[in-house]
């Protein structure tokens, strides 16, 4: 499927057929610095070339992260540092697959964009003036747009399946994954995907919590306890909202054991040590 893409779209780019190519630009390099160093507080490198980071590297990285148990944060950061893949009549390259030339051929059933792609392949083949109406950037603007719709209304209805799977289990505990980090709390990722959920500061304990943003952490200021991204955490359900489908969440800390008692022992009331009754 991809190799299909790129072909057709390296075709059209070569014999500068007007149509829709899928470009993806270049990551922000603020979001990078902020991924290389969360992996660095992991123990990996992000390794990148004199013209900066390359799809390869961020490959790398996600190679080297496999197996931890932050690796879905790692994979998460990743992809929130790359820009949003998009619709356009300037063939500008994919980053992400580090493809020069890239456009959605395979699937004219499901993508209007696709089938503007065949449109245009067919009439350059014939030798024909491509039948596209209107203006291609808004086009690309408008399919772009209702791109991110339905992303966002697929992802909706998933958080709401999520969350209906889990009412009715208030009280169960769970094993997670920290992937979010905040003034007011942490965001836990249940393992297995089954939802996200907020444990709220006052849950973590009756102390102050300072914030870092740059290290992604809350520190208790009086035990030193940290909760930082990436972070396993055993957590509890304590509250299921399936109409703001929300799910609060509660940690599980684990008491130490009792320490024995040392010294003297104290005497019981209404005796003396060291004299019988």
């Amino acid at each position: 499927m991809l190799a299909a893409n790129e072909a057709v779209a390296t075709w059209l780019s070569s014999h500068e057929v007007p149509c829709l190519f899928r470009i993806h630009d270049n990551p922000d390099p603020l979001k990078i610095e902020g991924l290389s160093a969360f992996a660095k507080s992991l123990g990996l490198t992000l390794r990148s070339g004199r013209e900066g980071v390359r799809p390869g590297d961020i490959q790398r990285l996600l190679d080297d992260a496999e197996g931890l148990p932050a690796y879905p944060v790692v994979t998460q950061l990743a992809l929130r540092s790359m820009k949003q893949a998009r619709y356009c009549p300037e063939d500008s390259g994919h980053f992400g697959l580090a493809a020069p030339h890239y456009l959605h051929f395979t699937s004219p059933i499901r993508r209007y964009p696709d089938l503007v792609v065949h449109r245009a392949l067919r009439a350059a083949r014939h030798k024909a003036k491509p039948a596209l109406r209107g203006d291609l950037t808004a086009l690309g603007e408008s399919c772009s747009k209702l791109e991110r719709e339905a992303e966002s209304a697929e992802r909706e209805l998933l958080d709401w399946k999520k969350v209906k799977f889990l009412r009715g289990r208030e009280g169960e505990a769970f094993a997670g994954v920290v992937t979010g980090v905040a003034r007011f709390g942490l965001f836990v990722q249940l393992d297995g995907g089954i939802a996200e959920g907020l444990c709220r500061i006052e849950r973590l304990g009756q102390e102050w919590f300072d914030f870092d943003p740059v290290r992604h952490e809350l520190r208790g200021s009086a035990s030193g306890r940290v909760f930082r991204l990436g972070d396993a955490l055993r957590v509890r359900v304590e509250r299921v909202d399936a109409v703001l489908r929300r799910v609060d969440l509660a940690p599980i800390v684990e008491r130490e054991p009792a320490r024995p008692r040392t010294g003297r022992p104290k005497a019981r009331k209404g005796t003396r040590p060291g004299r019988k009754r």
